[in-house]
């Protein structure tokens, strides 16, 4: 019925689809009290960007957003990144990166693990 009504193949549809610049779970090291701290530098860093707190810290900013939560089964938090294009992908991953320096690491070998599709 869809395909009826567009007069047009699936092929082209899927075309139309814009392209999603996202990580998948960049899960690292960390606890509650750690996280609390991220989150307070995030705040006091990124005073220009909109926030969310519905299970964890969402921080969306012009072109990109990230998620931080913290594990409820075990001591890690779970980072996820997107952007409107690549540039502004990586560009949300450098910003925190850089004012996460302590996770800094960890994030970049989940981040790797990531893009290799690796699983972890």
């Amino acid at each position: 019925d869809f395909l009826q009504r567009n007069q047009m193949p699936l092929s082209e549809l899927a075309r139309q689809i814009p392209q999603l610049f996202i990580t998948g779970d960049l899960r690292i090291p960390g606890g509650e009290a750690e996280f609390y701290d991220i989150k307070r530098c995030v705040e006091n860093a990124l005073s220009f960007a909109r926030f969310s707190y519905l299970d964890g810290l969402k921080v969306e900013m012009p072109g990109s957003w990230f998620f931080i939560r913290t594990s409820v089964s075990e001591n890690k938090f779970t980072f996820r990144f997107e952007g409107d294009t690549a540039s502004d992908l990586d560009a949300a991953i450098e910003r925190v990166m850089r004012l996460l320096p302590e996770q800094k690491e960890s994030l970049q070998h989940s981040l790797d693990l990531c893009r290799s599709g690796t699983s972890f």
